[in-house]
């Protein structure tokens, strides 16, 4: 049992550990929200789901793999198996924390590999990499805890660093067989169908390494097998005939509007603060010497071509498209840069090992409970409305109802990011949200006070 949790392996699961506890945590405590009050209900048998996601394809959106599972979560039962979406985020959390560790490893293979190390590496670079992803990104909460927008973001992203490891793996030498290939390359067709920006950029990273590992090699072909599901699954998402009705439905930028809004969306890919880190890394990278530099360049230069691959994808996007969560897999591949730099350092020293213990002890709970404590702050409003509006159904059955709407201040909520994850009641009764809300409730009109 003890060597469950020694050594670099232990230090890993026990940081595995801290962050799974943690997404469950913030998920099971984040109620519905906005679009979640639209769907709650709306396909209650597998008819309904699977007409609703046929409908989104052909009218609004090609993401069938998000479609099926909001229809099928939200719907039957009115949410009946939400716990079930909820665990499952917060696994994907970990897993998503996971990958890009083994993701940066795998880039220094060519490289010659990262130095071994014991339990404080193992603990230091998964705590190090779980404070990234939490912090680093404006739009965490959006991405992993707002119920249908994790379905997107969240599943997109795990889905594509899954299909890239595995890649990674196949190219190394690894053999399935014909089954597991088969299970694998259905996995990556249905990962494709979930996000249009991250299907194409790592559609794209699959063709690369395809030709890289050579088609006429065993190991190129099971590459290339995979590169093709994944790329028909691509193919399936873009060209629903949904994404051109939603495309003309979202007006264009002009040139102003549109430098200012991509500076706004770039910004949104990490937290101005995380420039520190940022800061530190470099110098850290140039105090490793020339070579070994040089290596870390070589070993981070994928990562770096993939930022710049989905940074030129969005440039023709309109305003309205670039919602800020879209800038959610933008930080997790800055985060996977930040990784490969650390993974490439040498074993901790003692200092090391001191630093490793003070992060365990400070960082990591002061994250519980600034993000479990505001999470609980936001959810405790929603039920504040819900109690609101039974008092006020009681009063007067069938009128249109007036909620007042508290809001905390922006300085108070930071892991919430400003209101972005969550939406208010409009003092509009036809906004699409008041008009979701009351539906829910079973009332017919409600407007935020």
């Amino acid at each position: 049992m003890t060597q469950r949790w020694s050594g670099e392996q232990g230090g890993r699961r026990l940081a595995l550990a801290f962050w799974g506890a943690l997404a469950l945590a913030a998920n099971l405590l984040t109620p519905p929200w906005g679009d979640d009050w639209c769907f709650l209900g709306r396909a209650e048998t597998l008819a309904d789901v699977l007409a609703g996601v046929r409908d989104e394809y052909l009218a609004w959106t090609g993401r069938i793999g998000p479609m099926l599972l909001t229809y099928l979560v939200l719907g039957p039962g009115r949410g009946a198996l939400l716990p079930a979406l909820e665990v499952a985020n917060a696994a994907l959390f970990v897993a998503l924390l996971g990958l890009v560790v083994r993701l940066a490893q795998a880039a220094w293979r060519p490289q010659g590999g990262v130095p071994e190390g014991g339990f404080a590496r193992g603990f230091g670079l998964h705590a190090i990499t779980g404070l990234a992803l939490w912090w680093m990104p404006d739009s965490i909460a959006e991405a992993t805890l707002w119920k249908i927008g994790s379905t997107v973001y969240l599943w997109s992203v795990v889905g594509a660093a899954f299909v890239l490891d595995r890649a990674f793996a196949l190219r190394a030498g690894a053999d399935p067989g014909r089954a597991g290939m088969a299970v694998l390359a259905a996995t990556a067709m249905l990962a494709g169908t979930f996000l249009e920006t991250v299907s194409v950029v790592t559609a794209g990273a699959l063709g690369l390494m395809a030709l890289q590992a050579g088609p006429h090699r065993p190991a190129g072909r099971r590459v290339a097998m995979l590169a093709v599901a994944y790329g028909l699954g691509t193919l399936i998402l873009v060209a629903a005939p949904g994404n051109f009705t939603r495309m003309n439905a979202i007006a264009a930028m002009e040139g102003a509007e549109s430098g200012r809004y991509l500076l706004w969306f770039a910004f949104r890919a990490f937290d101005p603060r995380a420039i520190a880190v940022l800061g530190v890394l470099a110098w850290l990278w140039l105090a490793l010497g020339r070579a070994a530099a040089m290596r870390a360049a070589r070993a981070a230069l994928p990562f770096a071509l993939a930022i710049l691959a989905y940074g030129l994808l969005v440039l023709p996007l309109p305003a309205g498209a670039l919602a800020g969560r879209l800038s959610f897999p933008l930080s997790v591949a800055l985060v996977a840069l930040m990784v490969t730099l650390l993974a490439g350092l040498p074993g901790p020293s003692r200092v090391g090992r001191a630093a490793a213990l003070a992060l365990a002890v400070l960082a990591l709970p002061a994250t519980a409970i600034v993000s479990l404590a505001e999470i609980h702050r936001i959810a405790a409003m929603q039920r504040g409305w819900v109690a609101a509006l039974t008092t006020a159904q009681a009063t007067a059955p069938g009128q249109e109802i007036a909620l007042a709407v508290p809001l905390p201040r922006p300085q108070d909520v930071r892991f919430a990011r400003k209101h972005r994850f969550y939406f208010v009641l409009s003092p509009d009764p036809a906004h699409w949200a008041n008009a979701c809300f009351a539906r829910l409730h079973g009332v017919a009109a409600v407007r935020g006070g």
